[in-house]
């Protein structure tokens, strides 16, 4: 088993170059733990790479709660 962390990790490095499997990876550390704060910023941090500004606004947002 994964853990969160361990795909937190891998998820980061990969959105630097390939955010479409940055986001696979963090779907799976986002259902281990939806309501990391960490986890949410990294989401909207790569729906900004992808121009999906409202979505990244939602997703950082979020994460300033948490």
């Amino acid at each position: 088993m994964t853990k969160p962390k361990d795909s937190t990790f891998l998820a980061d490095l990969i959105a630097q170059a390939r955010t479409d499997d940055a986001m696979l990876a963090f779907g799976e550390a986002m259902a281990l733990d939806p309501d990391n704060g960490a986890y949410l910023d990294s989401m909207g941090w790569i729906y900004y790479k992808q121009g999906k500004l409202q979505k990244a606004e939602d997703f950082l947002r979020e994460a300033t709660f948490r």
